[in-house]
């Protein structure tokens, strides 16, 4: 999967809390989402690590969500 795939998948206002996470530059990191900037190794793995995780807890709060709201039997 090239990085610029990845970026469709992320959330509106994902990138700036990736940024704020990283303590980096949210055009910075949008310029590497979007090929235009390419990072170092390690920030790169840095800048990959945050993004799953962030996906990743998304993608809980979504299913938590929709759990509550079946089990109110509306």
């Amino acid at each position: 999967m090239k990085i610029t795939d990845l970026k469709p998948k992320i959330p509106r206002g994902g990138l700036k809390q990736i940024a704020k996470r990283l303590q980096m530059n949210e055009v910075t990191v949008g310029q590497y989402f979007n090929g235009i900037r390419p990072a170092g190794d390690l920030k790169e793995l840095e800048i990959l690590k945050e993004t799953l995780k962030y996906l990743k807890e998304i993608s809980d709060k979504k299913e938590e969500l929709i759990k509550e709201i079946e089990s109110l039997n509306l």
